[in-house]
């Protein structure tokens, strides 16, 4: 897992036990948007998303990553980097982890406030790890 700024599509992602959210942004518009939500039980996580990244041509992935409110690791967390691990050994794209607290709460908000119809906020919760990663590297 590679600490890198690239200049091209960025895909983000909302990892959960059964979902995982996926969201796209261009690394100079920054403007992220929901792509699509696998379900774990239909595919394998790590086969959608290698295919994915070449159906985007993404650059980078920025994994959302679950922590504590007093900021430590929960069981969610390993599951989280052992996925990113698996990934990361099935592509060459790097991979960074953005802080997620929150970030299911954030896009619940979103989908309320401009009165969206999903099935799913877990590709809005990926918009807003994007927006997460833009924000840390001073890019917005």
């Amino acid at each position: 897992m590679q600490n890198s700024h690239v200049d091209g599509v960025v895909l983000g992602l909302d990892i959960g036990d059964s979902r995982i959210g996926v969201a796209r942004a261009h690394s100079f518009a920054k403007l992220p948007e929901p792509l699509t939500v696998i379900i774990a039980a239909k595919q394998d996580p790590v086969a959608a998303v290698t295919t994915l990244i070449k159906e985007t041509d993404a650059q980078l992935i920025i994994v959302g990553l679950p922590k504590l409110a007093s900021g430590s690791d929960s069981d969610q967390t390993l599951k989280v980097r052992q996925f990113a691990d698996v990934l990361a050994a099935a592509t060459t794209v790097p991979i960074q982890f953005v802080d997620e607290s929150f970030s299911s709460q954030d896009a619940d908000r979103y989908i309320k406030a401009h009165q969206k119809q999903v099935v799913s906020n877990d590709a809005i919760a990926a918009c807003v790890i994007l927006e997460r990663y833009f924000e840390s590297t001073g890019a917005l």
